[in-house]
């Protein structure tokens, strides 16, 4: 990759991490601890003086969208802010359940139509209708 494809990538990552930081509700001091850096480090990533690394990434991913810094608004779990670990996991337990109980292999595409469907109800409403996650199923 040229140097010139690295920084048209990294154009524009600054105010989208500076964006998302306010979004938060910290301060550059507050976010740079919760990332383990500097106050300094933080201002240059957000002015796009420096490209955080890894471990940076790593440490903010929680608080804030990092596909959204990382790629703008053409990452895919900009829509997905706020759903974590815990409440995806009883789509997952479901459906292996669902798998092992019936005895059926369903295809890719239906357990991707499963998978986005059930997401959609955590995003919408907060939580998992199993009532709802059952009738669906029958349906298929």
């Amino acid at each position: 990759m040229s140097s010139q494809d690295s920084s048209s990538r990294a154009q524009g990552f600054g105010s989208r991490l500076k964006q998302e930081r306010t979004r938060t509700g910290l301060t550059q001091a507050e976010f740079a601890k919760v990332a383990g850096v500097s106050r300094a480090s933080q201002a240059n990533y957000e002015q796009e003086l420096r490209v955080p690394d890894l471990q940076y990434l790593a440490a903010i991913f929680e608080r804030v969208d990092v596909d959204y810094i990382i790629a703008g608004d053409g990452a895919i779990s900009r829509d997905m802010r706020g759903v974590n670990v815990e409440s995806i996991r009883p789509i997952l337990v479901f459906l292996d359940s669902l798998a092992d109980e019936s005895g059926r292999d369903f295809s890719v595409d239906a357990r991707a139509k499963l998978w986005a469907f059930f997401l959609q109800q955590i995003i919408t409403t907060g939580k998992i209708d199993a009532a709802l996650m059952n009738r669906t199923v029958q349906l298929l």
